[in-house]
Parts: structure tokens; sequence; C-alpha cells
């Protein structure tokens, strides 16, 4: 993350004349869309354009002429600006309060797609500035759906990961992260970050709470940059000895900070698996938060849990940053836990801090300011994942393929399998759905080989064996990217209500015998026989779940509301 705008402009306007090619690319981009409002009657849509380059860009003639109906007024946005266009300006500044212009399709046209359409915006000679078609769903991020309302983030927009990038592409956006909104933000600690750090084979000091106090000599300490752990490729301090040795560690760092008394909220954004505590100067910022019991947590404590996530999570600090800052040097300490001691897959932490300058502190979109999914350095692009064939039968292997990119080379690409057998399905919030021990890893390759049809295409591939394809079962998978630089993220995105792709095993339809009364005799025992072709030609469908999940949700609850009341997977026409 960089540590100033100033600097986050230069740098966004550099990748942008490297990556875009084209001068109008470079002007203005596409870098927020708010197009699925928390409550569905609210005129909240937005288009956010940010000018990352150093001088303003006059925009007066331009205007929409895919998404939306509107004419741009005669205005600069500013180098490293930001100009929001609204539904309704005016209820737009009572929600975010954001200054807007508009209102969008002032004829009275509905606003944007939920499920996706073209957004062009154009110059006064008709030329594309810039476009974005986005979709619902991978590789496009998910906002909006009845899962991720029950979830922090609720009523989402979908942001651009950094202005250089491809904004056409689904895996250059993630759905906002729960932040402030409206006012600046400023980077106070970055990720991949140098710490000091202990490990937990003993308590980090005599007086357990003096490790976190900013007077606390930590020069005997070990020194090393996140992220922190084991078990992943991304880490750069690598924690070799801890499966089995210790299930906590402990950090310390410092940062400056001019003026404490700017900053209306206080935003730690962590990558960490499985939980972690957080104290600001010694005050405790983040305590049961994040996956740990509340309270003091010895050295040989533990998370409450395993957590499997990849991405970055947004913490907004419930205390006033004046009141735990001060103007120079200040002191975050971490203490980092695994779930347990033994047996686990992995442990990783990283972390960044955010101070907002003004605004609100409410979750959700993030106009006329810098996104909260913003980095230098985003993860690899996933997208056109598929398996061949679309619905196996029993002993056919299964190649799994996903195309690659990333400008700072890919580093590696990780299938991992799930087997669920017929009579025993794992719902999603089970335990054997989250242990990793319940996953098969396969590397996927580029190389041409092991089933990889042409090296060097930047299509991976990795094939599930015949052993896993037997008659109904249902075969989930994820895929875990990394770029030479560390940064690495699984599909589906975290916030994807359906958290794992899959397919189907299936032999076809047996055929069917039957009679009106085979005990009987005469017409009525007779024996009527519809082969398994004849089967085959009616819509076939399969509901796969708990026995009383699919009994509750077909006879007994019926409808609960908008939001999903029991789990299961569907199959049909041989795609679940």
């Amino acid at each position: 993350m960089l540590r100033s705008r100033a600097v986050a402009v230069s740098f966004a306007a550099t990748v942008v004349a490297l990556l875009s090619g084209s001068s109008l690319r470079a002007q203005v981009v596409i870098n927020e869309i708010h197009y699925n409002p928390d409550v569905k009657t609210d005129p909240a849509e937005f288009i956010e354009l940010h000018n990352p380059g150093t001088a303003p860009v006059n925009v007066a003639g331009w205007y929409f002429s895919d998404g939306i109906n509107y004419a741009l007024p005669a205005t600069n946005i500013a180098a490293g600006g930001y100009l929001v266009v609204a539904q309704n300006p005016s209820f737009l500044f009572t929600k975010f309060g954001v200054r807007a212009v508009g209102p969008f399709n002032p004829d009275g046209s509905s606003g944007l797609s939920s499920t996706g359409e073209r957004i062009t915006l154009r110059n006064a000679a008709g030329q594309v500035v810039d476009e974005v078609d986005y979709q619902l769903g991978f590789p496009w991020p998910t906002v909006g759906d009845p899962v991720a309302e029950t979830s922090p983030g609720t009523g989402s927009s979908i942001e651009l990961i950094h202005p250089g990038l491809d904004n056409n592409l689904g895996g250059s956006w993630r759905s906002a992260q729960t932040s402030g909104s409206g006012g600046t933000s400023q980077t106070l600690l970055a990720d991949r970050s140098a710490w000091r750090y202990f490990k937990g084979t003993a308590a980090p000091s005599n007086l357990s709470t003096a490790w976190r106090q900013p007077g606390f000599d930590d020069t005997a300490w070990l020194s090393g940059s996140t992220p922190i752990g084991y078990g992943e490729s991304f880490i750069t301090t690598a924690l070799s000895d801890m499966n089995g040795g210790y299930t906590t560690v402990f950090l310390r760092r410092t940062f400056t900070v001019s003026d404490p008394a700017q900053f209306s909220q206080l935003i730690l954004q962590a990558q960490y698996d499985d939980g972690f505590k957080v104290w600001i100067n010694g005050v405790n910022v983040i305590d049961n938060q994040a996956n740990m019991p509340a309270g003091e947590v010895p050295h040989t404590g533990s998370a409450v849990g395993a957590l499997e996530n990849l991405n970055f999570v947004s913490f907004n600090l419930a205390v006033p940053p004046a009141s735990v800052l001060v103007a120079g040097e200040n002191v975050i300490a971490v203490q980092a836990a695994n779930a347990s001691l033994s047996g686990s897959s992995d442990f990783f932490f990283d972390c960044r801090l955010l101070g907002q300058i003004g605004g609100s502190s409410s979750g959700g979109p993030s106009p006329g300011r810098v996104n909260t999914v913003f980095a230098t350095n985003a993860p690899p692009q996933i997208r056109q994942v598929d398996h061949a064939p679309g619905q196996p039968r029993s002993g056919q292997p299964v190649a799994i393929t996903a195309k690659v990119t990333d400008p700072h080379g890919v580093a590696s690409v990780l299938l991992e399998y799930q087997v669920v057998r017929p009579g025993s399905y794992i719902e999603l919030t089970d335990a054997a759905y989250t242990n990793a021990a319940n996953w098969t890893p396969l590397p996927m390759n580029d190389a041409g080989v092991a089933g990889d049809a042409l090296a060097g295409d930047d299509v991976y591939t990795a094939t599930i064996p015949a052993t896993a394809q037997a008659h109904r079962n249902l075969v989930r998978y994820r895929i875990t990217v990394a770029d030479t630089l560390g940064r690495s993220v699984r599909v589906p995105y975290a916030d994807d209500p359906v958290p794992n792709f899959a397919y189907f095993v299936y032999d076809g339809v047996p055929g069917w015998r039957g009679a009106v009364n085979p005990a009987g005799t005469g017409s009525n025992a007779t024996v009527v026989n519809f082969s398994s072709e004849v089967m085959g030609r009616l819509p076939v469908f399969h509901l796969i779940g708990r026995s009383n999940a699919v009994a509750t949700a077909t006879w007994f609850s019926r409808y609960g509301g908008d939001a999903y009341q029991w789990q299961g997977a569907l199959v049909y026409d041989g795609k679940v």
C-alpha cells in the first residue's frame, strides 16, 4: 500500500500509461460502480470516475452512451480526483455525504442493471474513453445477493483495485470492504512491512501486558516482513517450527502520525489465519472481533476456530483515533494465533492500518475517495475456470482449466478438490468443509504436460483422477493463485455466496419398469418398460442436501424471507 495520496497518483499515472496503450484510457477511468443498494427502493446508485493522472481533465461534452443516459457538465476532474455521477445527487449526499452530478437517466428510465450491463463513457468527439461490461458473479464480485446481505458490506459497490488495471476484467474489481464513507484515507501502516516478532514458545514478557506497551524493549525479538506464517506460497517470513511447536506469535512495530486529530476513523485491514488481537499504544482496539476469545489469551492459547480466507478483511476500530494515537511515533502490537497446536495446514498474518479523514464510518461504498480495496499490487487475474467433461461418468478423469495472468509473473496455481459422496452431504458450515485436510491439493501447470494442452498460453491445467469419479459423487473445487511478489487470491472470492466450483458425476438416468398392480392379473399386471434412453429425454434435476433440510424446505417451512434458509446443491442439465 502506498504511503501518500500524492505518491499513489504518480504511481497510478505511470502504471496506466504503461498498461493502457491509449492516451484516452489514461485520462479518466470508471473506478467504482454501485448498482445494487442495500435498500432496493433507495435511489443510491452511482458511477465514480477517477482521474489518475497528474493534470486536470476537462470533461465538457463527455457523455455515457451505454448503461446510463447522462451528459457530463463542463467541469474539471482534478489530478488524482473523482467525479461521482449519481442516480439522485441529493439522496447520495444524504446517505454518503458526497457531492455528485446528475441525476443520470433524467428521462425517468430505470437505473443500472443488478445482473450486469455495459457502461460506456465517450468524449465530446464520440471516442470511447472507458468501457466496463460488468457482470454478477465470478470472475466479477458478487454484491446484492441475499447471502451477502446478511454479512458485513451490505449494499456494497464494486471497486477497481488499481486504476492501472484493465477494468473490463472481473478480477480487477472487488466488492467494497466495510470502511468509512466520504472523505479520504491515508495509509498509516502498509501491508508487507517489517515487524519485530516473538514466537509463542513462552510468554513474551514477564508481566503479561508489558510486551504491548509503547516503552517495551523488543530489540531482542526476531525481525521479518509480513506476511508471516507457514503453509502458503505468499508468506515472506516463514515459521517452519510453528506447526506442533506453538500456537501464538507476538508482533510489534512503530508508525508515525503527524496529526491524530485529522482522522475521523481508523480502519485495520488484515489477512489472517486463524485469529488475532491488536493494541495501539497499549489500548486494545481489536479483542474478540477477529476469531479470538475475549480478554487475556496466554501464549499457549488459540483462536476460536479454523478460518480459510486469503483475502484482506476490514475492521472499523471503535475507538476515536485521537484517543489512541499520539503525534509522532506510535506502537502497534498484535497477538496472532492458530486454531490448534498441530495438524493445521497453514497460519499467516499481515495487516495495514488506514486513517480516514472526514466522512462517516458506515460500511459499504466509498464514492469520491480512495477505494477501500486499493492496492499497488493486485493478485493475479483468474478467469475462464472450467472443467471437462462437463458432467463426467464414473471413472472419467476430469481436467480443470483456468486462465491466469499477472504483469509480475505467475508464481503458483493450486487446485484443491473435495469429494462429497452420496448420502454424506457436507454443508458449507460443517467442520468437514472448512478443514483443509478434507481438500486434496493438485498443482496446476502451463507447461504443456500432465493434461495441459498448450505450453505458455496462460491456461493452467490439473487433472482430478478417475478414482474420484463415482456415480452420484459431487466434486467441489477451488483455485489459489499467487504472483512472484507474493500477492495471492483464492477463487471463488471469500464474499461469494457460492465458495467453490463443482461438478456432478452421473452415469445417466436408469431405465424404469412398473405395472399398475405387479401382484395382480390381467392388464393391471402388465409390466411396462422404459429404457434409459427414453427416461433421459425428460429434464433431470438433483437436489442434494441433508435429508432434514430437503424435507423441511419441501414440505414444512416453505418460505423464509430473502436469505437462503437451507444449504444444498442443485444440479440441472448436468450443471451444479
